[in-house]
């Protein structure tokens, strides 16, 4: 936190003695159009501060040896993180915010793009930003001219919202040098913070039911979309260029294209930004950000067998489909574009193949454009592919989770993963079952019971004959309930499918009366009973009965009850 009662001592002084100091311009409180930032950035760009000096008592003339100093205070007292052009090492570290002075007869006015002919660089001091000799323009007395200090970065991550107003970032500037009057101005908002990204959600009508694993996984239709959205308008950039005209080159009012991209000076040759646009220490590209406003979607427990596809290209929700839009990127920070697959999994067009690895994948998004005043909300759908009988069964769902990119890098811009970026989960994989229920068996006091299974997943009801299903092998397993149960269930060998098991309870479970669950993992089960009694002497008896299949699954499992069943 600054010093304020000293720095308060020095302007005190300095304006007793500023009758002693001819031409010495008296300079207004400053203003500024503050701007939201985001909570979870690390290089958030200030508003600019713009503040209007009077010459007097006497002119300035075009000769004199003059030079202001300004130095910007923050309350509170946030990281500034404006990029460092000047070298490492090197003394002092001159950044790319900048102060410009220009009087109101300039060719190039506050306002208009362009370069303004005098700029000093700040250098950063602790939390201060200092702008040592900005050359203040020949005046006549009673002229005014105008600084602009612009391209101040933050670290904002600091700064608590909670359930009341955004907290404001305020700038306190001081003023000194021969040719102005020792002041420190009025402090001024230049920023108000509020979490950048809103909370992603899978809406419930757009999620699969849980796959079954015996079946294709088709991509033909998504198998949920992610929502997700900016919390304020400003909050999706696009990068921005150096190109006069574009990006940030508005001074005085920097936002008005909405790009990460701040202040350039139009100092280009050859369509090149040169190192003359920043004065004291400067190189190609200084200030233009490296990237727009990077998504990183992280889609985790993904079953191993399972292909995943994104778009490369996704438009705004309407009714900005027009305006904003995302492009999918290779890395959290690189440029190259991802390309479009081109396999025959079934897939409609423009999506990208993405593969999972260890059970997850994440894919990165750029704003290409955005919607200037309007929140920009996007729907990224993913589909999922699988052949039949290649993937394990699982009930943990998959996940996803949205946050900004990079994460601990030295782009601008770069990021924290913050409070809204909130992990939703999506569906799952599951056995692919027929629950049977035997409501009577029995191996005593003569009586016998005949179990029979038959594995219904080939048919010929499909076209030219083929199988209307997918077929699948599998097993059952025969748990019995009763007087003599067996201690352990009985898992059967496997079932081919259009197969059928068949056994006596006098071999499986003998000397057992009471009902026995037979949980296939397989679709299209039927099952069926033969209780005999004294079967081949005159007196013997026999009946027979169809399984139930048991219509609610129990808890803890994924049933496929039998009416269900296409």
């Amino acid at each position: 936190m600054a010093d304020f009662r000293r720095i308060l001592g020095l302007a005190g002084a300095a304006v007793v003695f500023a009758g002693m100091a001819f031409g010495q311009a008296t300079c207004a409180n400053p203003t500024s159009a503050a701007t939201l930032i985001r909570t979870e950035g690390t290089t958030e760009l200030l508003a600019d501060l713009t503040f209007t000096c009077t010459v007097g008592p006497t002119s300035v003339p075009a000769a004199a040896a003059t030079n202001t100093n300004v130095t910007v205070y923050l309350s509170p007292a946030l990281t500034l993180t404006s990029k460092v052009l000047s070298g490492a090492g090197a003394v002092p570290s001159y950044t790319e915010a900048l102060a410009t002075a220009s009087a109101a007869s300039a060719a190039v006015a506050p306002g208009a793009t362009g370069s303004p002919a005098t700029s000093v660089q700040g250098v950063v001091s602790g939390n201060t930003m200092t702008f040592t000799g900005i050359p203040t323009p020949a005046a006549a007395v009673g002229t005014a001219y105008t600084v602009v200090i612009t391209n101040i970065r933050v670290n904002a991550t600091s700064l608590s919202v909670g359930s009341g107003p955004p907290p404001p970032v305020a700038a306190t500037t001081f003023l000194s040098g021969p040719q102005v009057v020792t002041a420190v101005l009025a402090s001024t908002n230049v920023a108000f913070a509020l979490p950048g990204l809103s909370g992603s959600t899978i809406p419930a009508a757009s999620l699969v039911a849980n796959w079954p694993v015996c079946n294709l996984i088709s991509p033909a239709a998504p198998s949920f979309n992610i929502k997700v959205s900016e919390n304020f308008p400003t909050a999706f950039k696009s990068v921005g260029t150096a190109a006069a005209g574009t990006g940030n080159l508005v001074l005085g009012s920097p936002f008005a294209n909405n790009t990460e991209t701040g202040f350039v000076p139009s100092a280009i040759v050859g369509g090149v930004l040169t190192a003359a646009a920043f004065p004291q220490a400067g190189a190609a590209g200084a200030n233009v950000a490296g990237t727009g406003t990077r998504l990183q979607v992280v889609i985790a427990n993904v079953p191993a067998g399972i292909t995943l596809y994104l778009p490369q290209v996704i438009t705004a929700d309407a009714p900005n489909a027009a305006t904003g839009s995302l492009t999918m990127k290779t890395t959290a920070t690189g440029g190259t574009t991802s390309t479009i697959t081109t396999d025959v999994n079934g897939q409609p067009g423009g999506l990208i193949k993405v593969t999972p690895a260890s059970g997850g994948a994440t894919v990165f998004y750029d704003v290409t454009t955005n919607t200037v005043g309007a929140i920009d909300g996007f729907t990224i759908p993913v589909y999922e592919y699988a052949p039949a009988n290649t993937v394990t069964a699982s009930l943990t769902p998959i996940t996803e989770t949205v946050s900004f990119a990079p994460v601990g890098s030295t782009n601008i811009p770069n990021f924290i993963v913050g409070a809204n970026s909130n992990t939703v989960n999506a569906n799952a994989t599951a056995l692919c079952t027929t629950t049977l229920l035997f409501p009577y068996v029995t191996n005593t006091l003569g009586f016998d019971t005949g179990l029979a299974i038959a594995n219904t997943t080939t048919d010929a009801l499909g076209a030219a004959g083929a199988s209307s299903v997918t077929k699948a092998p599998g097993t059952c397993v025969l748990t019995f309930f009763g007087t003599g149960a067996p201690a352990a269930p009985v898992t059967t060998a496997s079932i081919a499918s259009g197969g059928i098991y068949t056994s006596n309870v006098s071999l499986v479970a003998p000397g057992f009366q009471g009902y026995m669950i037979a949980n296939c993992n397989f679709l299209f089960g039927h099952g069926f009973a033969y209780i005999t009694f004294g079967l081949g002497n005159a007196n013997g008896a026999a009946m027979g009965y169809l399984a139930d299949a048991i219509g609610t699954p129990r808890a803890g499992t994924v049933g496929f009850p039998e009416a269900t069943q296409q």
